[in-house]
């Protein structure tokens, strides 16, 4: 077994391409020791004394929903949710060949992968609401929810900002996002919480 200390657990060299896992030690707290498995076994987890993560725990079980899914870190995140085998995700962004691009990515890292792509303008409270009634119909519930969607607006001194960009600045990043986590937490909080399994 390779061993190695690096901080926050973390193996100080790249993993190696063989089934065995690899392990560190926290350098702040010796008792507690990580491992991961390498990264060409699909089921790599990082577990904290021989336990598997909370996160990764659940993830094969569970639905994930990542808004801005279309391009940038909305959709690396979404792919990392499926390269740690998650298998159930929403996808939501305004650009409908994005979403198809991401979907595409998801089913090439697996082919099990469920995806369902919902096209929405995030600043409006109708539409959120029926992305998120498209999404339980289909999934039955929500488990985890990322919300990366945002409008850079544009790029100018105080004086000469436009004002239209302004409005839509605030109407994407701040009423969309906290219109997409009322929904999300509206939803959550009704339904029964997932049990982890022994390992």
């Amino acid at each position: 077994m390779r061993g190695a200390t690096a901080p926050w657990g973390r193996p100080s060299a790249p993993p190696a391409r063989t089934g065995e896992p690899i392990c560190g030690v926290n350098p702040h707290n010796p008792e507690r020791t990580f491992s991961r498995r390498p990264f060409n076994n699909p089921s790599h987890i990082w577990t904290c004394q021989g336990t598997r993560s909370y996160f990764t725990l659940f993830l094969n079980v569970s639905v994930a929903l990542v808004t801005g899914a279309a391009s940038g870190i909305g959709q690396a995140i979404a792919l990392a949710f499926i390269r740690e085998s998650c298998r159930r995700i929403i996808l939501i962004d305004l650009n409908s060949e994005g979403l198809q691009e991401t979907k595409q990515l998801a089913l090439e890292i697996s082919s099990e992968v469920k995806v369902l792509i919902c096209p929405c303008d995030i600043s409006d409270e109708a539409a959120v609401n029926k992305v998120m009634e498209t999404g339980m119909a289909k999934f039955g519930r929500l488990d985890y929810a990322v919300n990366c969607a945002g409008f850079p607006g544009g790029f100018a001194k105080t004086a000469e900002y436009v004002i239209e960009d302004f409005d839509r600045v605030q109407q994407v990043n701040v009423r969309g996002t906290w219109l997409c986590m009322k929904a999300q937490i509206q939803q959550m909080t009704k339904q029964t919480p997932l049990k982890p399994h022994k390992y």
